[in-house]
């Protein structure tokens, strides 16, 4: 999904998310989210995973990541080495 007026080449435009989610689909293919809460919670709906960051600082923000559910389950953990905060 993009504003209007975009022009990425090698892309597909669409205007919903159900029209994004049978974009992905269609072309037997893996999708990702980036954004910010509410767009989170708009593809939440259609995820079978996701790959959710922990950091180590506190945000002063009230926005937060929509919380998965019951239904999932953690799979994995992976360590990342620390980063510098710039």
């Amino acid at each position: 999904m993009a504003r209007s007026g975009s022009s990425e080449t090698n892309a597909t435009f669409v205007s919903t998310v159900p029209e994004a989610v049978h974009a992905v689909a269609s072309r037997d293919s893996v999708g990702y989210v980036i954004g910010g809460q509410s767009v989170y919670s708009l593809f939440l709906h259609y995820a079978d995973r996701a790959f959710v960051s922990d950091l180590p600082a506190r945000a002063t923000g009230a926005q937060v990541f929509p919380h998965p559910g019951a239904a999932w389950t953690m799979t994995g953990r992976a360590h990342v080495a620390p980063f510098a905060r710039v």
